[in-house]
């Protein structure tokens, strides 16, 4: 009875560390902080109409949001790699096993799942440059990389998961 008791709770946190560990991975891919370049001579100064003068005062305040946000994203990450240290110092050895059996089949769930919610991106940028004229599809595509990344990569086929 103390052992299923055990086994039980040992599964609850490693449930609890992996969703932990997803919605922190998520949380962070998700977002990207504008960087210097994001201001200067691009759609978003463009479209907000930003004086040279707005450009050198936002450059630094979104460059330390950028730099608190990699920081936050390195501390969630070792405080998740103790959590899994601990937990794994818990376990039996037969336990251990199955628990990296188990972390295994995850990851490889949680990379098939980002892999669709890559491919779904892709084929709506591609989708939308059927409807843009080419004029439209640059000035897409320079809002596409500033705002989301190199939009090139995200034209090209996914890479299959690991």
């Amino acid at each position: 009875m103390k052992t299923t008791k055990i086994t039980i709770l040992l599964v609850l946190m490693f449930i609890v560390a992996i969703t932990a560990g997803m919605v922190a991975g998520r949380a962070m891919a998700g977002r990207r902080v504008p960087s210097q370049k994001t201001f200067q001579g691009s759609a978003l100064a463009e479209e907000l109409q930003l004086s040279p003068e707005q450009v050198a005062q936002m450059r630094p305040i979104w460059e330390e949001a950028r730099d608190k946000a990699r920081a936050c994203a390195k501390v969630a990450d070792e405080i998740q790699h103790e959590h899994e240290q601990q937990l794994r110092e818990m376990l039996t050895e037969g336990q251990k096993a199955r628990y990296e059996k188990l972390s295994r089949e995850n990851h490889q769930k949680i990379a098939a799942q980002d892999g669709e919610r890559r491919d779904a991106f892709r084929q709506a940028i591609l989708s939308t440059k059927k409807i843009l004229r080419p004029d439209q599809w640059r000035a897409y595509e320079r809002i596409l990389k500033n705002q989301v990344g190199a939009a090139a990569a995200m034209t090209e086929p996914a890479s299959p998961a690991q």
